[in-house]
């Protein structure tokens, strides 16, 4: 059954697009997207190989589905040649992931780039980056802020994300780059380093926080319903094709803040005082990542392009995307955290 939240279609054809291929969209923000599309009346195919998405995601969902890596599927070009919108949501997921073989998810994000672009000429391709690529700047980042990025191997996830950036420009296809700012929501999951549902996750089960360095870092969090509106607003923008884009929150808050929003509205949604005021514990970021971890402090994004593009803006507050968050995991039992 698709969210009624995002709206549903009225015609066959959403300002021409009828067919769409998303990769990855069996993961976090793809199954959202999917959903969406769907309720606008698309034909939606997906590729994702399931080693961070997951089937259940795609439970009722009317979608075409294959599994596999996007470079490895051997009718790449079949599958999308019906299809003229593509969004490239596919990639190794976040830095956790990458930092155990840093070499590894430089590049598998760079061949399934290469994968997609080669199939995709003339069709509008929406690709996603990530806030990383901006490094250690200075923040608010607009889309040509400097990139200052270190040696450790913790920046191979954002290289990868620049790489897929140019390939993707340099191609022969329409195509939108979106750098995403900390999207979160029901579905995402902890296990490779999502701050929001670790903490719903720990709190659930009244465990301590774990506040990775001293809490203070800032980072603003955009709910995936919010991403998934600027994914589809840019679809139908001429003028954004060619161009980066920004997308997410502009409102910054500190990471210890976060966990304490977390507690409190834990305890409000069950009732009762499930997670003691005050239990967060704090762990180094040489403990938690290796000796050669590097963070930034804060990361904020001038989203004024985006605006002036398309009318769109994030609206839904933090506080309403930890209470969905904490509904999910209640509901589904998935309290289990691996470091």
């Amino acid at each position: 059954m698709v969210q009624a939240a995002y709206g549903r279609g009225v015609c066959e054809s959403w300002c021409g697009v009828k067919n769409v291929l998303i990769t990855g969209g069996a993961g976090f923000i793809g199954s959202h997207l999917a959903e969406a599309l769907l309720a606008r009346g698309c034909h939606v195919t997906i590729i994702d190989d399931l080693s961070t998405g997951s089937a259940v995601n795609l439970d009722r969902l009317d979608v075409e589905f294959t599994r596999g890596l996007v470079q490895f599927v051997p009718n790449l070009q079949r599958i999308a040649a019906p299809c003229d919108t593509v969004f490239h949501l596919a990639s190794r997921v976040g830095v956790m992931a990458t930092m155990g073989d840093p070499a590894g998810g430089l590049i598998e994000n760079v061949q399934g780039a290469e994968a997609i672009a080669r199939v995709c000429k003339g069709k509008r391709l929406i690709i996603t980056s990530s806030s990383e690529v901006y490094g250690n700047g200075q923040p608010p980042f607009s889309e040509d802020s400097p990139i200052v990025l270190g040696n450790s191997p913790r920046w191979s996830y954002a290289v990868s994300k620049l790489a897929l950036e140019h390939i993707a420009l340099a191609s022969d296809a329409r195509t939108t780059v979106c750098r995403l700012f900390n999207t979160v929501g029901p579905r995402q999951v902890g296990k490779y380093g999502m701050v929001l549902p670790r903490f719903v996750q720990w709190a659930l089960r009244g465990e301590p926080l774990q506040v990775y360095g001293d809490g203070t870092q800032t980072r603003c969090f955009c709910n995936v319903a919010d991403t998934v509106r600027a994914l589809i607003a840019l679809v139908w923008c001429d003028e954004a094709i060619g161009e980066i884009v920004n997308v997410g929150s502009d409102v910054p808050v500190e990471i210890y803040d976060m966990a304490t929003k977390v507690g409190v509205w834990v305890n409000h949604v069950s009732g009762r005082c499930v997670h003691p005021a005050g239990a967060y514990s704090h762990i180094p970021y040489a403990d938690a990542y290796g000796p050669d971890f590097e963070d930034t402090p804060a990361r904020v994004p001038d989203v004024t392009k985006i605006g002036r593009l398309t009318g769109w803006k994030a609206d839904i507050p933090l506080d309403k995307t930890i209470r969905e968050v904490i509904n999910y995991e209640k509901a589904h039992c998935e309290c289990s955290v691996s470091r």
